[in-house]
């Protein structure tokens, strides 16, 4: 009978004592955090084909060139050049090939010319065709009174390789690499002669004149001269910049320099003695490096790029803050030619390729964006969030937002303002926001974005050894590893309360530790929390032992020893179970 009365007793006081230990653990505690981005840094984390990133608006992107047709060369474009409806192309060991773009969406070859020698450049003025050659290196004029069929005129040879040429009334400039510039009479474009040849202080790559002034790019920088006496170009000024300048363009007093090193560049070239970078793009992510042409109409410069990249276009209105508005990737482009809305690519790997430029200035209809903001150790659960925003929303535009617990395996839709509880379980946080337009001439406008979100603290992790309610056992303590960011607090002692520790300190991230000293008889409790990826302390997971070196069988427990070891086990398997269930309590 008194055993039966001790079990009565027993029994509810484990349920108590449990009980008290499980509320500890599923306490309401949680942690908050709050993230706001305003757009004006770098896309590090980020997944989007909206515009604007970096500058602090987000919008909808322009519209892309919307290719229109693809026609082959007979070897690889270098450079093209328009001539009513047709266009020539310098094709390498092609020669000079002869386009029908009246239609540019049906771009068929007429003819090709194939001296010796690799054609480099093309220039037409009046009905004479120019090109310069290399192995063996000459300048070439045909006869254009017939677009359709070329006929060959007159050639002369060159210092050097003629890498590129400028034609103005009766001179040509041809860029002949390690030789400088060598200028041309072509005033009879039947009897070719050469006027001098001057060096330049770099090899001469590109070259635009702008009145009398002649830019050489060059391999390293750009070179002014003055070549108002054509028989004595005089050196004015010049300046480096990237390095490996393939060519230069002049609008207004602007220079824009197509660089392989550094993208594209514009330099301010009004005063020839003192050029002035005023400012670069270079995106090796994008494309936008291996700049070898530029055309720049009003505030657009059209690029093309090689090396993965194509046809990008860019708004230089500010040349501070260049951006793209546009862009078609290939394999590469060597030469881009725009006429009105239609702009054509030199592709050496693809050919002549058109396209239909005209939706540059129009929005496109739908663009997301992403990002990850906050990765948890495992266990701490994110509850719910709140978004506000900075957003300018017109009439037929709109602006949908999402966030993901579990790193964009499910998107919850939330609202700006308002407290979103997640129905997913996760411990990484991840937005996204989807622009929409019905009208291709506005965009909906976000400037700002701040999430405050709250999460549960880190489950402790399991206990390995010494197992839980084991005697007499090594004081060498594992568990499992949790640590991905903090570290992990362990704590020993003959309290079950942790009122007195024997041992408390912080471990890195290996998840053991060797107590050296030496245990009396009796019970002991030991347990490890691990900090979160924010360094907030989370929850412990709690064990005990016996020391009894008196006798080789368990220790006889006394009523109030086993009710505090019983709520100890029970405790224990239910936060392991927490864990295993990854429940929260809200």
């Amino acid at each position: 009978m008194r055993k039966k009365i001790m079990v009565l007793l027993v029994v509810p006081i484990i349920l108590v004592l449990g009980c008290m230990i499980v509320d500890s653990v599923s306490a309401t505690v949680s942690y908050g955090v709050s993230y706001t981005n305003a757009f004006t840094g770098p896309s590090l984390n980020a997944i989007n084909n909206v515009t604007g990133w970096g500058s602090g608006e987000l919008e909808l992107p322009t519209k892309d060139p919307e290719l229109l047709d693809t026609t082959d060369t007979l070897h690889a474009a270098q450079d093209i050049v328009k001539y009513g409806n047709y266009l020539y192309c310098a094709d390498y060991n092609g020669g000079i090939l002869t386009y029908n773009v009246s239609d540019p969406a049906n771009v068929f070859m007429l003819a090709n010319y194939t001296p010796s020698g690799a054609c480099r450049a093309v220039a037409i003025v009046g009905s004479v065709l120019y090109a310069t050659f290399m192995n063996p290196n000459k300048l070439v004029t045909l006869d254009l009174s017939t677009p359709a069929n070329p006929t060959y005129i007159d050639e002369i040879s060159l210092s050097g390789p003629g890498l590129d040429l400028e034609v103005s009334a009766d001179i040509a400039y041809c860029a002949v690499h390690t030789h400088g510039i060598q200028l041309v009479n072509v005033s009879d474009p039947f009897n070719l002669a050469s006027i001098v040849t001057t060096s330049t202080s770099s090899e001469a790559q590109g070259l635009c004149l702008s009145g009398t002034r002649l830019f050489v790019a060059m391999q390293f920088g750009i070179q002014v001269f003055d070549v108002t006496t054509p028989g004595s170009p005089s050196a004015i000024g010049s300046g480096d910049f990237t390095g490996y300048e393939n060519d230069i363009v002049i609008s207004d007093d602007k220079g824009y320099i197509s660089s392989e090193l550094g993208g594209l560049i514009i330099i301010n070239v009004s005063n020839p003695s003192s050029l002035v970078q005023l400012g670069e793009i270079y995106d090796s992510q994008a494309g936008i490096t291996r700049v070898r042409d530029t055309v720049v109409v009003g505030n657009y410069a059209y690029c093309a790029c090689s090396n993965d990249g194509g046809l990008f276009v860019i708004d230089v209105t500010n040349p501070s803050d260049l951006v793209v508005v546009g862009e078609y990737i290939s394999y590469s482009g060597n030469s881009v030619v725009v006429d009105g809305n239609i702009a054509y690519l030199a592709e050496p790997m693809l050919g002549i390729m058109s396209f239909n430029a005209s939706g540059l200035l129009t929005y496109a209809e739908r663009a997301i964006a992403v990002e990850s903001i906050f990765n948890g150790n495992e266990g701490s659960f994110i509850i719910n969030a709140t978004i506000l925003v900075d957003e300018t929303v017109v009439s037929d535009t709109h602006i949908n937002y999402f966030l993901s617990p579990d790193n964009g395996v499910n998107y919850e839709q939330v609202y700006p303002g308002s407290l979103h509880t997640f129905t997913n379980q996760g411990t990484e946080l991840e937005w996204m926001i989807e622009m929409l337009s019905n009208d291709s001439s506005v965009t909906p406008v976000l400037r700002s974005l701040n999430i405050t979100f709250n999460y549960l603290p880190q489950l402790g992790p399991d206990l390995y050894s010494p197992e839980n309610g084991s005697t007499n056992v090594s004081t060498y303590f594992t568990w499992e590893s949790l640590v991905r960011f903090g570290l992990y607090t362990f704590q020993l002692d003959d309290n079950n309360d942790f009122s007195s520790p024997i041992v408390d300190t912080i471990v890195d991230t290996n998840p053991f530790y060797n107590y050296t000293g030496t245990l009396e008889d009796g019970i002991y409790y030991w347990r490890v929390s691990c900090e979160d990826s924010q360094g907030n302390p989370g929850l412990f997971s709690t064990a005990y032992f016996v020391i009894d070196t008196a006798s080789s069988q368990n220790i006889g427990l006394g009523p109030a020893m086993v009710v505090i070891t019983l709520a100890v086990m029970v405790s224990t398997i239910i936060a392991t179970e927490m864990r295993r269930k990854r429940v929260w309590y809200a």
